[in-house]
């Protein structure tokens, strides 16, 4: 095995490792959630599962580009562009979920439906 190939063999271990852990966490955090259902923990699991995907899904870009062998199609471009939209949206979505969690505890868990 050459250097680049074990290289990108760790680097891959790696990031099935971050993955691994964002649905490990998102697994507790909902579990948790569903033993305790108050609106504070669950605004913080939210936020934490959110944070834990956001991260998994930015190392992945960082690993990328794999090996694709499908001449054919341009899965390159197509898989590029659509981990940058994922993470623009979860970084959104993490943005929401930090201003609903302030917004939570800055009115003492009292909020209105």
């Amino acid at each position: 095995m050459t250097s680049t190939a074990r290289t990108r063999s760790r680097t891959t271990a790696r990031r099935g490792s971050y993955l691994a852990g964002a649905l490990a966490v998102a697994l507790v955090v909902n579990l948790l959630c569903l033993v305790r259902p108050r609106l504070p923990f669950t605004a913080v699991g939210d936020v934490i599962s959110t944070a834990a995907g956001l991260v998994a899904l930015i190392r992945t870009a960082q690993v990328f580009p794999f090996a694709f062998t499908d001449p054919t199609t341009d899965w390159v471009t197509i898989v590029r562009l659509s981990l940058v939209s994922i993470i623009v949206v979860v970084s959104i979505a993490l943005l929401v979920q930090l201003v609903v969690l302030v917004r939570i505890l800055v009115s003492g868990g009292n909020t209105p439906d």
